[in-house]
Parts: structure tokens; sequence; C-alpha cells
């Protein structure tokens, strides 16, 4: 949850609900008289809601902070269910799931690898995608910047900096306490024309089709190019 907020103590705050159950909550955003905080709560009711009171944090942490599995440094993100590594272009070279106890990314192949390649020239590159445009791939060569952006009780981050000729591509890695998902937060500055920009997030996973959403809805789509 994320919760817009009058600033009631440092970077990090407890919340308390009715039954004296308290969590902590991390401040990732301020504009001087709210700050926005992130916590995960407790099981809320169905159709309903939960009161929580706003404390300073102390100076002696909480038990959940003590327990936190959370760790980051300038290359891996860590939790309870996972741990993930990054490699110098900001490419995911690891993500291991520990419940499964299974590597998820093949490490001759990373995720979330920029690639840009020429987008057309056959006629409409506007609208369509050709499938000869992995023949057309420019070198990703440009400078590269990776540092810590948070690193709190609720929240870890890296954020990854890629200049591209004039463009400019901004991302953040972000991993919650308790969560197998990694979010990536991307802000572009695109001043290019006719590139085509994609992240690349290859998985070891063997399958025949793999469902991907789009804005109003999923696809189903074959994940192998040896049929018609």
């Amino acid at each position: 949850v994320r919760l817009p907020l009058k600033p009631v103590g440092g970077e990090v705050i407890k919340l308390v609900d009715p039954e004296g159950r308290s969590f902590l909550a991390q401040r990732i955003a301020s504009d001087g008289q709210y700050g926005e905080y992130l916590f995960k709560p407790p099981v809320v009711p169905s159709l309903g809601y939960i009161a929580l009171n706003a404390t300073p944090a102390g100076t002696a942490p909480a038990p959940q902070a003590v327990e936190s599995p959370l760790k980051v440094t300038d290359r891996t993100l860590e939790n309870d269910l996972c741990l993930v590594e990054i490699g110098d272009r900001g490419e995911l070279v690891r993500y291991y799931d520990k419940a499964a106890e299974r590597e998820v990314i093949d490490p001759h192949e990373p995720a979330n690898l920029l690639q840009f390649f020429q987008d057309g020239p056959e006629g409409e590159s506007a609208w369509n995608v050709h499938a000869t445009f992995e023949g057309r791939e420019y070198p990703s060569d440009g400078e590269c910047r990776i540092g810590m952006k948070e690193q709190g009780p609720v929240r870890v981050s890296l954020v990854v900096e890629h200049q591209f000729r004039d463009s400019r591509i901004v991302q953040e890695i972000r991993l919650c306490r308790g969560e197998r998902r990694l979010d990536f937060h991307t802000r572009v500055e695109w001043h290019e024309r006719q590139v085509l920009l994609k992240a690349a997030f290859p998985v070891r996973i063997l399958a025949d089709s793999a469902t991907y959403e789009v804005q109003f809805g999923a696809l189903h789509r074959s994940t192998h190019w040896n049929t018609s």
C-alpha cells in the first residue's frame, strides 16, 4: 500500500492496528508537506477496512525490522523468497527462487537486456514489427551507471542509468519484502528516429506457449518458430 501521510517521524514509521500488531512503513517520497509511505498491512477483511495508528518508529527497531530478510548491494537484491543479481549493463544475470530451489535465468541469456533495432524500412514501420527486425540490431555500448536507491525494511531498489546516442533510459529495479515479483520502473527520454527499443526477458521455462498481457486483455502466443 502507498499512503500519503504527514511525516510523523524519520524515514521509517510504525503502524499499529486495533489488535496491537505493529509493522513498519518506509517513506519512499516526500514533497515537503506530505510523505508517501510504503507498507504491507495484515489481512484486510473482504469489502472492509482496518484502522491504523501511525507513530514514530523510535530508536529501538520493531521485531519485524529485526527479522527483515531484505538486503541490497550495488549489484544484488534479496528477500526471503528470492535472490537477484544485476550485471554491469543493468541486465538481470540471476534470479534464484528460494522456495522452488531453482535458477529462473539462464546465465548465458540475461534478462532485462535492453536492445535497439532499426525500425523499418518495410513500409509501415510505425505500426508493424516485422519478423526480420532481429537482424538489424544496433550496438548498445553507451555509458551505464548503477547504484543503490532504496535500503529499507519494506523495499530495496537499485537505479540503472543508460545512455544510447542522444537518449537516456533510467530504470529502478525494486524488490519488496515477502514478494517474488521484481518490478522494473523505467523512464525513457527518447530522441531517436526509426529506432525500436526492446527489453528482452528470456527465462528457463520449457513451454509451447506463453501468455502476454496487453492494454485490455491477454494473448496466448507460441514460444517457438518451427511451424507456420
